[in-house]
């Protein structure tokens, strides 16, 4: 077998395990539900576009706040989704430099406020906020960086409000430079300070989690009424803290001196959580914790990537 040949057997391989682990993730979702997947993930982002965000003051999009309301409405049915940090590179319009959706920093990776965020489920990637990249302006952010801006962009592809796709279609082909092909994407890393991007996390959360929990128990008994339907009994909590997953541009093949390595759900079951849908990973620690109050304390304080 040649190299050609085995690329190609490798190709075939990977797309039969991301098949079979799509599979798993259709039997473990709640089947109380009686809906379809994608008509549910539908529902989630009806929810989603009804909910306002005014007086926002942060730059490059509501995506994060998106996401809140996306991973809310999702565990309120029984499915853990995790928060995935990054940058995001759309081409919409036939020039290569001015028809694209950018939220990034220098070459294609996030950096600072210049960032994208998505939700994943198992292998998907499910980005709720695609609907809002039609009414970006990316002239103030070209200014606001003391770029000269590049004109208006001009969209010849029409976006779905949402997208569903194998997180490998859209991370695979990410590149530092150039820009994708006409309508697609590149989910790609983010380069800035992990922990700031923790905190302003937290602070949304902090912030914000009430109040879109509120949002979602309105929408919901609104939409019963309005279709004579009984209103769900329980009402929605706001998420406890979640901890971001940092796309990062490499991934170690050994830990770093001084550190020991363990598996991440490891930790999660010393602190009495689970990683629910989220892959296992290895986890890099000074030292092992032996109780859930240490396990507890170095989740909320873990720096935690997905190699690319």
């Amino acid at each position: 077998m040649n190299r050609h040949e085995r690329r190609i057997e490798q190709s075939k391989l990977r797309r039969t395990e991301a098949k079979l682990r799509r599979q798993r993730r259709d039997i473990a979702l709640p089947r109380s539900a009686k809906i379809a997947y994608r008509n549910f993930l539908d529902g989630v982002s009806l929810i989603i576009g009804h909910i306002r965000y005014d007086s926002m003051e942060e730059t490059g999009g509501l995506c994060l706040y998106r996401c809140l309301v996306g991973l809310t409405a999702l565990k309120s049915c029984g499915i853990d989704g995790s928060l995935h940090i990054g940058s995001l590179v759309c081409r919409v319009g036939p020039d290569e430099r001015r028809d694209v959706v950018a939220f990034c920093g220098p070459q294609n990776a996030g950096y600072g406020r210049g960032y994208h965020a998505w939700i994943e489920i198992a292998d998907d990637i499910i980005d709720f906020s695609v609907g809002d990249w039609s009414r970006a302006d990316p002239t103030d952010a070209e200014r606001s960086l003391g770029l000269d801006p590049w004109g208006p962009v001009q969209w010849t592809v029409t976006l779905p409000s949402y997208w569903c796709k194998p997180r490998d279609t859209l991370v695979d082909p990410w590149r530092p430079v150039g820009t994708p092909a006409l309508g697609e994407a590149w989910y790609g890393p983010y380069d800035d300070d992990a922990m700031a991007m923790y905190a302003r996390v937290r602070e949304a959360l902090d912030h914000f989690g009430p109040q879109i929990a509120d949002a979602i128990d309105t929408i919901q008994a609104r939409y019963a009424a309005e279709h004579g339907l009984q209103a769900p009994t329980d009402k929605v909590e706001p998420l406890g803290w979640i901890t971001p997953i940092i796309e990062s541009r490499i991934k170690p093949t050994a830990a770093p001196p001084g550190m020991i390595e363990m598996k991440l759900s490891e930790i999660f079951r010393l602190a009495g959580a689970s990683l629910g849908n989220v892959p296992d990973a290895v986890a890099y620690v000074r030292q092992r914790p032996t109780t859930p109050a240490q396990a507890r304390e170095m989740l909320m304080n873990m720096t935690i990537t997905a190699g690319r």
